[in-house]
């Protein structure tokens, strides 16, 4: 909530396709941007240009083409498969109508919650094996202590059910 930049690492495209499918459209590779993603682009900002290109002012999203924006506008992540991204976008919607504090930061929380479910049941998974809780705790830190899996549930990314598909594997 605090860090309103979107992430480097395609958060614009996750945006766009949670929002997509949320609203009973399934997005295909190679789609333009839609309004949604392209406005949380331009008015969250996001830390310097990519290949010298900048998004158009936040005042400026609604007089500007898809193509406008980095990598043409393009929705290149569009072949995930879509369930993940139905339910990040149906509940950061619910969550921006409940409180006001908009789709993103409701599909992020929702990103948080599945790491930390994640997170939880790597947890238990490991104590299954009758590892002291201690251990337990400390295992699961580890994995959560990993940049690139911490930082899964800081955006909206398909990576943060991650934690939970380790569980799975700890757990089988």
């Amino acid at each position: 909530y605090h860090a309103p930049q979107l992430s480097r690492l395609d958060e614009w495209t996750y945006i766009d396709y949670s929002w997509k499918i949320s609203a009973g459209h399934i997005p295909v590779r190679g789609e333009a941007l839609g309004l949604e993603a392209r406005t949380a682009w331009s008015c969250r900002g996001m830390e310097g240009a990519i290949r010298k290109v900048v998004p158009p002012a936040c005042s400026e999203v609604a007089s500007h083409a898809a193509h406008d924006w980095p990598f043409n506008g393009e929705n290149y992540n569009a072949f995930h498969p879509p369930f993940f991204f139905l339910f990040t976008g149906l509940f950061g919607r619910a969550f921006a109508f409940v409180t006001g504090a908009g789709f993103v930061t409701g599909a992020r929380v929702f990103c948080a919650l599945v790491l930390a479910c994640g997170i939880a049941a790597l947890y238990l998974a490991i104590r299954a094996w009758r590892v002291r809780p201690v251990a337990a705790f400390a295992g699961a830190l580890i994995v959560l202590a990993t940049p690139a899996v911490a930082a899964s549930g800081t955006m909206v990314h398909s990576e943060s059910a991650n934690a939970l598909a380790g569980a799975a594997a700890v757990w089988i």
